[in-house]
């Protein structure tokens, strides 16, 4: 029983591994804009006869943000899954980060801690964060509701996306988060990617179990990609 190919959207474009793609442009079937969130960080609806989207990967801020975030302030609230007020999530929060006080510099270096701390294993579930924590293993999932919880405890506003992430010629189901930085950025802990590249497609925001819809529809989509660009070596 193949998860991975039952959430998996196939296309007929091969993008180099590894290429950091900065922008993409998708024509999207079997999906209703009313219905999903498909405006978001650097994504936005061009079209709708087809459906074209458009992805392109947002910068940084260049200036320090002093911690913590006033604004946004729903996202920094714990939640079911988001216990970001609890000790556990505190003392993992201080480990990762210790005493930064700059919100861009402490969500590098939160993205990077998940992404090396979380051993990758496939898990089905919908978990939370102190879960997570006492496990220290899972899949997209788990990173997202993690860090959500670190980021919120160190003062910045944050929020978990789910979609679809191109890999090896096809989408597939994935999970991924977005900061407020003075404005939304997605950053991505599975991968260590922040900002995250243009191939993540946006569906929704929200709760991990509030998202569950989505798993069901993504046999129902179709996606050709019309053009990317590739950002130069750096």
């Amino acid at each position: 029983f193949d998860v991975l190919t039952m959430f998996r959207v196939p296309v007929d474009t091969t993008i180099p591994e590894g290429a950091d793609v900065n922008y993409i442009k998708l024509e999207v079937t079997g999906v209703d804009p009313k219905q999903y969130d498909l405006s978001g960080p650097g994504q936005q609806v061009s079209g709708t006869g087809p459906l074209t989207v458009e992805i392109k990967t947002p910068a940084l801020p260049a200036g320090p943000i002093a911690l913590p975030i006033a604004e946004q302030a729903e996202f920094l609230k714990p939640t079911v899954s988001v216990q970001c007020e609890a000790p556990e999530v505190k003392a993992k929060m201080s480990e990762a980060i210790g005493k930064e006080k700059d919100a861009v510099a402490a969500t590098r270096k939160l993205v990077s801690w998940v992404y090396t701390s979380v051993e990758k294993q496939p898990t089905a579930s919908f978990p939370n964060a102190l879960d997570v924590i006492k496990t220290m293993k899972g899949d997209c999932n788990e990173h997202a509701v993690l860090f959500a919880a670190l980021a919120r405890a160190a003062g910045i506003p944050t929020r978990i996306a789910v979609g679809l992430l191109y890999l090896n010629r096809a989408f597939y189901y994935h999970a991924w988060n977005e900061v407020y930085l003075g404005e939304w950025i997605p950053v991505d802990a599975t991968f260590g990617e922040c900002p995250a590249n243009a191939l993540h497609l946006r569906l929704a925001e929200g709760e991990l179990s509030d998202q569950a819809e989505i798993l069901g529809m993504v046999g129902n989509i179709g996606i050709k990609v019309k053009a990317f660009t590739v950002a130069p070596a750096k």
